[in-house]
């Protein structure tokens, strides 16, 4: 990240997080899913990434980072045509923001 910034790249910083629960994402499946408990502060940037300036802070409430957000429009408007993903729910947040961005174009 420390390149990225030096650089001046625009680095977003993608947290999930909900006010109540009500905000997430609920697909409906056969499984029944017990409301998940949220421990103190489980949405909060880690402070080794939060400390960097410039940063774009994004709060999704889905799998992707691009629905219901305005990733798509902050990454036109500074006309970046290439992005650099990474985090830690690979399989799942990252794959789908991949083919979310592959999708927009």
């Amino acid at each position: 990240m420390k390149a990225f910034t030096e650089k001046g790249a625009f680095v977003v910083l993608v947290r999930v997080s909900t006010l109540d629960g009500k905000d997430m994402l609920k697909p409906r499946t056969d499984l029944q899913l017990s409301p998940p408990h949220y421990p103190e502060g489980w949405d909060q940037i880690v402070p080794e990434l939060a400390q960097y300036q410039g940063t774009y802070t994004l709060t999704k409430h889905q799998w992707g980072a691009f629905f219901g957000s305005d990733l798509d429009l902050q990454l036109r408007r500074r006309g970046i045509r290439t992005i650099v993903l990474c985090g830690i729910s690979t399989s799942i947040g990252v794959d789908t923001t991949a083919r979310e961005a592959y999708q927009l174009g």
